[in-house]
């Protein structure tokens, strides 16, 4: 699971992470997600998540991105491209 993606879609992303783990997700735990994702849910954890997806390609400089990229390694490879950076 990518983090922007979970941000693009939580709900999609949610729904195949319960399935795979054997747990229902029920339609108050999709509106939850839902109401989470847009900015709308009101609680501390509430944010446009679509809008953030990138965000950090805006808020770190060259110098910290590549010091993340390096931090994370081959293990990036199966989730980004090139071009993702």
């Amino acid at each position: 699971m990518r983090h922007e993606d979970a941000c693009r879609d939580a709900t999609g992303v949610f729904a195949t992470l319960y399935r795979e783990l054997g747990l229902t997700m029920d339609d108050a735990i999709s509106a939850r997600i839902l109401a989470d994702s847009r900015g709308t849910g009101g609680g501390s954890h509430s944010r446009d998540s679509a809008a953030i997806a990138t965000d950090w390609k805006r808020r770190l400089d060259e110098d910290e991105i590549r010091c993340l990229r390096d931090t994370v390694g081959e293990a990036a490879g199966a989730f980004y491209t090139e071009a993702d950076w």
